[in-house]
């Protein structure tokens, strides 16, 4: 059972901000049953509410990893001469046994390596290679690949008890077990995800120059190839950069009910709201389709159903639609709703759909 100490002083003693006085309850506290773990406890409690803060600050990798080596290496060496002379100044961390002290100073590192890759930074293996974002933190992990087809869906367990409904015509990859300071992943197509909350390890989803980091939440990505770029919130808080080598850019912070669009990875970013139903009706095959030209509902259409669909009348393709659609119906019914409202008839030959 180890003696209690106020939260605050020992926040303080994290930060090397104590007193005196402070620093010398918290040494007598360092030396009681337990306290060690209370301590690390703290410093992830800490690191978590840190998280936000450091989400919200434009990304400058080289110069906050710079600062940050500065600051934990004049700290060491405040420490190193402490064990060697016994002096100890106001402020600083107390003196505790050597391999304690180390184990410390390990944490402390690691603690803040996790905030700064966190907001979109790598470790400092990434900051003095330059190595792709993409690429750098999987180089040394096999990958396996998960595939969907035309029409196909399925759902995925990570090993981390993430889940990701993925949708048709979309390819996953992501390595068996996730080590190192982050879960990072990549998707080329769509996907809904259910985070599993790990403050430690930032979870990030790769699509071309696109990044997306959470830490735990549910929200769907949408990444085809040469299609808008989406992503949609209904938990949680997400982040988007554009990554491009080791230079990355920050473009949108969302919480629920929001949702980011780019027409192509060098665009800019477009907000926008929307209920989060609608973004949690996707796992159950329900589509929301909001100023869609027909065209583009018939590509959906494909894709869900595994059909081709063409249009006899080009100006009726380019007709915008409003409606919701469940996909897991058979198409004879998806259709016939869709043509009520839109008001055109459809010819089905196999496979061949054709509207006019």
């Amino acid at each position: 059972m180890h003696q209690s100490i106020d939260k605050e002083i020992l926040k303080k003693y994290i930060q090397g901000q104590c007193n005196a006085a402070e620093l010398a309850l918290v040494r007598q506290f360092l030396l009681t049953p337990g306290s060690q773990e209370v301590l690390d406890e703290l410093i992830l409690e800490e690191s978590s509410e840190e998280w936000d803060a450091l989400l919200e600050q434009p990304v400058n990798a080289d110069q906050q990893m710079m600062d940050w080596e500065t600051r934990f290496e004049q700290r060491k060496n405040d420490r190193s001469r402490v064990i060697e002379t016994g002096e100890q100044e106001e402020g600083s961390i107390p003196l505790q046994p050597a391999k304690g002290l180390y184990t410390f100073i390990l944490k402390y590192a690691a603690v803040w390596l996790v905030l700064l890759s966190g907001a979109g930074f790598y470790a400092v293996q990434q900051f003095r290679s330059k190595t792709p974002l993409a690429t750098q933190e999987t180089a040394s992990a096999i990958l396996k690949e998960f595939r969907t087809k035309t029409g196909e869906r399925a759902t995925l367990t990570l090993s981390d008890g993430t889940v990701i409904y993925l949708g048709p015509e979309s390819i996953l990859k992501y390595p068996e077990t996730f080590k190192g300071t982050s879960r990072q992943i990549s998707l080329t197509g769509e996907a809904f995800f259910e985070v599993a909350h790990n403050p430690a390890k930032p979870f990030r989803i790769q699509s071309g120059k696109l990044r997306t980091t959470v830490l735990g939440t549910s929200f769907k990505v949408n990444a085809f190839e040469g299609q808008m770029f989406e992503v949609k919130v209904a938990t949680g808080k997400v982040r988007v950069d554009r990554t491009d080598h080791s230079i990355v850019r920050h473009l949108a912070i969302l919480t629920p009910g929001q949702l980011v669009r780019l027409p192509t990875a060098d665009s800019e970013p477009v907000l926008a709201q929307l209920p989060v139903s609608e973004v949690l009706g996707w796992k159950a095959s329900k589509m929301v389709f909001r100023d869609n030209t027909l065209q583009e509902i018939a590509r959906e259409l494909e894709r869900a159903y595994d059909v081709s669909i063409r249009f006899s009348n080009a100006e009726k393709a380019r007709e915008v639609v409003t409606i919701s659609l469940q996909l897991n119906v058979p198409l004879q019914e998806t259709l016939q709703l869709l043509s009520k409202g839109t008001h055109f008839s459809f010819h089905k030959n196999g496979k061949n759909i054709t509207i006019k």
